[in-house]
């Protein structure tokens, strides 16, 4: 019980400080109108979008090296010493 009025009183006593400080600082100093806005919402948007496209490039820096050592093996030659483009049932060469 002790304890819950110990509580009680520090948050009473941190929101009286809170709102003392807040009417002090800015009480009349500033007021968002149109102009402030219209260039406040343009701005958090294009910050918002370099900031995912800061993270995209990231990500694909970590998988290159996470997957680097994943490189995929040359296709195998066909007979003629080409490299076949399609499956040997379609090919027209002779066998």
């Amino acid at each position: 019980m002790l304890s819950l009025s110990v509580c009680l009183a520090a948050q009473n006593s941190i929101s009286q400080y809170w709102h003392k400080v807040r009417t002090l600082r800015s009480e009349g100093i500033y007021h968002a109108n149109a102009f402030d806005l219209a260039m406040m919402i343009p701005y958090f948007i294009v910050l918002f979008v370099l900031a995912v496209y800061g993270m995209h490039r990231y990500w694909l820096v970590y998988d290159y090296f996470a997957y680097a050592k994943n490189v995929p093996r040359p296709r195998p030659r066909s007979r003629n010493g080409r490299a076949s483009l399609f499956s040997s049932q379609y090919s027209t060469s002779a066998t």
